[in-house]
């Protein structure tokens, strides 16, 4: 999606074409306004394409700036001056909230035309096919889910159907489009089914059976052996996560602890990286996981509450934060100065608040018969209220 809190700078402005370029002053003046955008996905060659496009229309020649980019992308110098041709004005269609819909509705229905024909003309260039897919997400008002004509006019006359669906869902991200590109091939394909699970547009009973089958044997099986205990582990925290945010707590410690060990071992680290593997030859990449130790304290909460206290104990020790928590909780419940609003806690309250579930957990298992009010006011007052 393209940066809406910028949408009045990039107005169409879609006349006075000048030769060379095609586009006026003005539009480039809007465009640039408006900056690059956001990608849910580092989705290349999209990406270093666009910033090479607003460096070259920030430039005073910018014909011969964009005639320099078509071979580093493999397009002709026509194709490429079509594409940003194409791009800038598809920027500009995208923001035209304007009273008269049936304008708007022929601009973009135009834009779609070329963007078609430039995707066919190009030989089905990978570059083209993310530029229209992101264009095309962009002129869907309704801000929800990707039209599935679009995704067929994109997908129509492909050679390699699997390839292109995947480019296309990682262009124009949307629940829908990650299905779509699923079943592109022969059986069911794991790479846009992760994406699918964890995009969080799925209700979380479905949610929930995708990843149970994505955890299991079929669709582990084309994972890289090197690869798959720790894609696996990836797979199954958020698996428990979402199992724990929906309140299923005595599930979710089923699961855990119903992992082989070796799996469990990887999921009661305080910390999990990066995986980048292949799958059914699309390529996967899961971020770090920086939520592991909100949700080991969600599994050592449970461990405590059912009498597990001595696995409650191990679990919290391993994730590592308990001292800094003590910390955090010793600064926060020193009296303060009432004029003081910048004191300087560490890393501060935190959006997550980690350090008060060490905290609340550390008080259930260690001081149940003490009065929970400091904790209360440290935990959930502001610092306004801690000072009076």
């Amino acid at each position: 999606m393209k940066k809406y809190w910028l949408m009045v700078a990039a107005m169409p402005l879609l006349w006075g074409a000048a030769p060379g370029t095609g586009l006026s002053d003005k539009q480039v003046e809007a465009f640039l306004d408006g900056g690059t955008s956001y990608m849910s996905y580092d989705s290349q060659p999209f990406k270093g394409w666009e910033a090479d496009v607003h460096k070259a229309l920030s430039g005073k020649n910018r014909e011969a700036a964009i005639a320099a980019l078509a071979p580093q992308y493999g397009l002709s110098v026509p194709h490429m001056a079509e594409l940003v041709r194409l791009w800038v004005e598809a920027d500009a269609a995208g923001f035209a909230f304007g009273r008269d819909t049936a304008k708007r509705a022929a601009l973009r229905d135009g834009i779609r035309r070329r963007f078609l024909a430039l995707v066919a003309g190009s030989g089905r260039s990978p570059l083209v096919l993310q530029a229209a897919a992101m264009s095309f997400e962009d002129f869907d008002d309704s801000f929800d889910e990707c039209s599935a004509a679009d995704f067929d006019a994109l997908m129509a006359g492909a050679r390699d159907r699997v390839g292109d669906a995947w480019l296309i869902a990682n262009s124009a991200t949307c629940g829908e489009n990650f299905l779509r590109a699923a079943a592109a091939g022969e059986a069911p394909l794991a790479a846009p089914l992760i994406r699918a699970a964890d995009y969080g547009s799925l209700a979380p009973a479905d949610a929930q059976a995708l990843y149970a089958w994505l955890t299991g044997p079929d669709a582990l099986a084309n994972v890289p052996a090197a690869d798959r205990d720790a894609l696996l582990a990836h797979l199954v925290l958020r698996r428990i996560a979402l199992l724990l945010e929906t309140g299923q707590s005595d599930a979710a410690i089923a699961l855990f602890d119903g992992q082989p060990a070796t799996l469990r071992a990887l999921l009661r680290k305080g910390e999990m990286g990066p995986v980048s593997t292949v799958i059914d030859g699309l390529p996967v990449d899961l971020e770090k996981q920086d939520r592991m130790r909100g949700i080991l304290l969600g599994i050592a909460a449970g461990y405590a509450v059912s009498g597990r206290r001595a696995e409650a104990e191990a679990l919290i020790a391993e994730t590592g934060g308990a001292a800094a928590a003590a910390r955090m909780l010793q600064c926060l419940s020193t009296p303060a100065d009432p004029k003081d609003d910048e004191r300087d806690c560490g890393n501060g309250r935190g959006s997550d608040n980690e350090w008060l579930s060490y905290a609340m957990l550390d008080h259930f298992l260690h001081h149940p018969g003490d009065d929970p009010y400091l904790l209360a006011e440290t935990g959930f007052a502001t610092q306004n209220q801690r000072c009076r």
